[in-house]
């Protein structure tokens, strides 16, 4: 059993205090003999009686005694204070669970997970179908139908104030509570598209009178929006997207137009002839298209090449590229004076001689080349060199060819001479 080491009464295994004297209960450390001397001083000490706190061991009053109290005052009122905070943060954890079930409700007001949507028209213009209730989360279409001499102008959220859509059929996704007001008008301003193409437009229809309309312009690809016309021509924007209050019945056209390339095609040649040759595939493209250009030589001509400001773009008498941008192009041919064919038939089939039409410097010459092409795929079916002025071959069989002369000069110029033979 545990005594106070003070006045020796009885301690219960959970007191820290002393009851009758408040004395603390501290675990004996001493030897025995120091432990009677220590309560034989202790004994002979002045010993206040009476009730003491359970919590604090201070002596009690004799109003706390007379009202059966166990603690003092000033636990109690440690206690109570306590108490008090651990109310004040019970409710502020009470306030907060509230406001997050309010945000909740505000956010998904039907807690069964469903909304009423309510549709509002007056039925002598019209009548408007799709309200009810509904699973938050579904698509659902609201359809109007106005009464002959009667205009569809939209439908109206915030108590007819918001306009939500022009379209008869409006389709919206269901999330809350919503009541909505279709609007029907005799005397409606009606906003309307002129004729337009390479393009869309949305925003016309039927409006109250001081409503602002908003329409939007939507170029194809490869277009572009040029502006907002009215019925006079006059440009009223070049915004795509452009309001307008509406305060009379209006006619508005969106122009739109191609993205196009113009080529243009100069010949160019060497000479003072007027016609050195011609050449197709000029003009105007979308951009993105494929263009092909062809040049054809007139006689005594070869074609030089394509060329955009001096700058040398292909060789060929045929080319091609795509469209992206303007393009100012020159086709140059170079007279050819130093070439002449003579056909002439014989037994064995076509006899063909070549000269060089005017008589040449030889120290001028680096080198001739005499060259015969299938025109079926332009490969090269007899090929020579010769340094002298004329060459002879025979065709013996029906085909169709081009004979080629080429003069290579010592200056790095040449010239060019070829002509088409068709042999039956």
């Amino acid at each position: 059993m545990r005594k106070c080491q003070k006045c020796g009464s009885e301690l219960d295994d959970d007191d820290v205090f002393c009851p009758k004297c408040g004395m603390k209960y501290e675990e004996p450390a001493q030897t025995d003999a120091d432990e009677k001397l220590s309560h034989a001083v202790i004994e002979h000490q002045p010993v206040k009686t009476g009730k003491r706190c359970r919590e604090c061991g201070g002596l009690l009053s004799e109003e706390d005694v007379i009202c059966g109290m166990t603690r003092c005052k000033d636990c109690i009122n440690k206690s109570s204070a306590s108490k008090k905070e651990k109310n004040i943060t019970d409710a502020m954890a009470i306030g907060c669970v509230i406001i997050l079930v309010v945000c909740a409700f505000l956010i998904y007001p039907s807690v069964d997970g469903k909304s009423d949507i309510t549709i509002s028209y007056d039925d002598s213009g019209g009548t408007a179908t799709g309200a009810g209730t509904f699973v938050n989360g579904t698509e659902i279409t609201l359809v109007a139908e106005e009464k002959p001499g009667y205009d569809f102008v939209g439908w109206y959220g915030e108590n007819g104030y918001r306009l939500l859509s022009k379209d008869k059929y409006y389709t919206m996704t269901v999330s809350e509570d919503k009541e909505i007001t279709a609007k029907f008008s005799d005397d409606a301003l009606k906003v309307s598209f002129g004729p337009y193409s390479y393009g869309a437009a949305t925003g016309n229809g039927a409006f109250l009178n001081n409503e602002t309309a908003t329409l939007t312009a939507i170029p194809d690809d490869n277009c572009f929006f040029k502006g907002w016309y009215d019925e006079y021509s006059n440009l009223l924007s070049k915004d795509n997207i452009y309001q307008i209050k509406v305060n009379k019945d209006i006619t508005i056209t969106p122009v739109f137009y191609r993205a196009t390339s113009q080529i243009n095609i100069t010949c160019v040649n060497n000479a003072t002839d007027t016609y050195p040759g011609y050449v197709t595939g000029a003009g105007s493209y979308v951009s993105g298209q494929e263009v092909t250009l062809t040049a054809v030589p007139s006689t005594g001509y070869w074609f030089a090449g394509w060329y955009e400001y001096d700058k040398l773009l292909s060789g060929s008498t045929e080319y091609s590229f795509t469209a992206a941008g303007d393009m100012q192009l020159e086709a140059r041919f170079n007279l050819t004076k130093n070439a002449a064919f003579n056909l002439q038939h014989s037994e064995m089939g076509m006899m063909v001689s070549a000269v060089e039409r005017v008589s040449l410097s030889e120290p001028d010459i680096e080198n001739r080349y005499w060259s015969i092409h299938d025109m079926s795929d332009d490969s090269v079916v007899v090929f020579m060199l010769d340094n002298g002025a004329s060459c002879d071959f025979t065709v013996s069989k029906p085909a169709k060819f081009t004979i080629r002369h080429e003069i290579y000069f010592i200056d790095g110029t040449h010239d060019i001479y070829s002509q088409v033979c068709v042999i039956i």
